[in-house]
């Protein structure tokens, strides 16, 4: 049998430390990927967050202005009223104050 000497023990540290290296960045890699997927995940929601924070507003600034239409509505139905019921300068005089 041969003996090992200094040199092969060397060369099979050598590989190994190679292996082991290529193991590592492997798993880093691995690790890399992993982070970036969750990123994009992260920034998908954020977008769907934001979207659906803003249609939300959209359709209360929508609702709030019909609301506001109706209000007005009304206010000037009870106008009409009045100078139905009231003609002359009076009448216009009891409509602009119902109106603003």
């Amino acid at each position: 049998m041969k003996k090992f000497n200094w040199r092969d023990f060397t060369e099979i540290f050598g590989i190994a430390s190679i292996v082991g290296s290529l193991i590592f960045v492997g798993l880093q890699l691995n690790q890399s990927q992993e982070i970036a997927i969750a990123s994009q995940y992260q920034e998908r929601a954020s977008t769907a967050v934001e979207y659906y924070a803003s249609q939300m507003q959209s359709e209360q600034a929508v609702a709030e202005k019909a609301l506001e239409a109706t209000m007005l509505n009304e206010r000037q139905g009870h106008g009409e009223l009045v100078m139905q019921l009231m003609p002359g300068r009076d009448a216009q005089m009891a409509y602009s104050v119902l109106v603003c």
